[in-house]
């Protein structure tokens, strides 16, 4: 029996893990297109050591049953980390690359680009940039995150001016930066946070202005009381109206008996994808617009140390955030001069860029995605966009789905192209229990 899994990020190879502990014989083939990404996946092949973890390490480990697996790798390694330390991601991403360089001996790892995918007879056969051809009984598309999207009042034009960065993972995104330079960044989540902290080690001395829909950051990390399970409270709720005003009851009932609210949202966390399986799409949809920034800010959390840092560049009057919107943006030689509107102000306001970053998180719907295989397989008709376009159509085990919403038994997706089926399905308490779920699919 053969399995291919297109991606080596983290969701690829722990599933590449357990298809060789469940089934040993088993023929593995794991392609990866960007060969310095292969065993890390984007999250976590940066090198700035301030990227930091916003789950701390005694919660990281890639093995359910081994809750210690990741600490003791700190420990075996020479890290003088603790189970509450919020490691460099740079370090999470060697631990992951050491998982795959034991699997290494017995499977075959392919460093190119999957550009197309077909059947042939009962197997599935893929296409490398190289003109070589891969075939598999089964085919996993672990693919990862892809760059931002477009910004409204981003022309073509601007995007391929040299001050315009569309992709904030990009080794050019800082590269000649003088320190004076004035910086406008498009988004307030977490990887303008990355971008902050990147800025703050250079000693960056120029302007830095956020502006993002709401204006709001990520909340910051705290230690708190465990507040109880209260899964039942909320499993027959039917509407998002409904769940809003039992999280609100149960936030004010922790904060009676001296409970931070972060504890009821960790509370709830691991039965988020059952929640989010039991809304209809327009509930889906009602949550996207009217909670999802609220949502994404207090799950999201980041790291003290990271606040602090984010906390002085906003107090010493260097860097501000605003809510709002662009209008448009217009080249002004070697700088851009960004036109945008505030939430709270109807007159228009101009900042002068020498460089933009767009950080406005993933794209997610695969009609925009700029991926030659993600493309392919929409033409082919062997993927289909999700009802929220925030990912592929598939069954919440994984398994794809056909135009008449019928499961494949041979194509299979894991990670985030599977948001909008589970929601929260991106980070690695998710993907680690996914990727065992879908080996064992994957084997039989």
């Amino acid at each position: 029996m053969s399995v291919a899994i297109i991606g080596a990020g983290a969701s690829g190879v722990l599933t590449c893990f357990h298809l060789h502990r469940l089934k040993p014989g088993t023929k593995i083939y794991l392609i990866e297109s960007n060969p310095v990404q292969a065993g890390k996946g984007l999250a976590y092949s940066t090198g700035d050591e301030t990227h930091l973890l916003n789950v701390a390490a005694g919660k990281m480990s890639a093995f359910p049953e081994e809750p210690g697996h990741f600490l003791n790798w700190l420990i075996q390694n020479n890290y003088s980390f603790t189970e509450d330390s919020f490691v460099p991601r740079k370090l999470y991403g060697n631990y992951i690359k050491s998982i795959l360089d034991a699997l290494l001996p017995h499977i075959t790892l392919i460093k190119q680009e999957a550009v197309g995918l077909a059947k042939k007879g009962e197997e599935l056969e893929i296409l490398l940039a190289n003109g070589e051809k891969v075939t598999g009984k089964k085919v996993l598309l672990a693919l990862g995150n892809f760059p931002p999207s477009s910004v409204g009042g981003v022309s073509n034009e601007i995007k391929l001016h040299p001050a315009y960065h569309g992709n904030p993972w990009k080794e050019t995104v800082f590269k000649n930066l003088t320190p004076q330079e004035n910086i406008f960044i498009i988004g307030s989540g977490l990887t303008m946070v990355d971008m902050a902290m990147t800025l703050s080690k250079l000693n960056h001395r120029g302007k830095i202005l956020s502006v993002s829909t709401h204006g709001f950051l990520p909340q910051v990390h705290e230690k708190t009381i465990p507040y109880p399970d209260f899964y039942a409270d909320l499993k027959n709720c039917n509407s998002v109206n409904s769940l809003t005003i039992k999280m609100h009851r149960h936030i004010a009932r922790a904060a009676r008996n001296g409970i931070n609210w972060r504890a009821v949202v960790d509370a709830i966390r691991p039965h988020t994808q059952e929640l989010w399986l039991h809304l209809s799409v327009q509930q889906k949809k009602e949550f996207i617009d009217k909670i999802r920034h609220i949502w994404g800010v207090a799950r999201h959390r980041i790291p003290a140390e990271s606040n602090a840092i984010l906390n002085n560049l906003i107090e010493k009057g260097q860097m501000k955030l605003k809510a709002g919107r662009i209008l448009q943006i217009t080249p002004q030689q070697n700088q851009l001069l960004v036109e945008y509107k505030l939430r709270s102000n109807q007159q228009p306001e101009q900042f002068l860029a020498d460089r933009i970053i767009n950080c406005t998180g993933p794209e997610s719907d695969f009609k925009k995605v700029l991926s030659p295989l993600v493309q392919q397989l929409l033409r082919n008709k062997m993927i289909h966009c999700d009802p929220l376009q925030l990912g592929i159509n598939a069954h919440a085990d994984g398994r794809v789905m056909d135009e008449g919403n019928v499961p494949s038994e041979n194509l299979y997706t894991i990670g985030p192209c599977m948001k909008g089926i589970l929601w929260e399905c991106t980070a690695v308490p998710e993907i680690r229990h996914q990727s065992l779920a879908i080996a064992q699919k994957l084997v039989k």
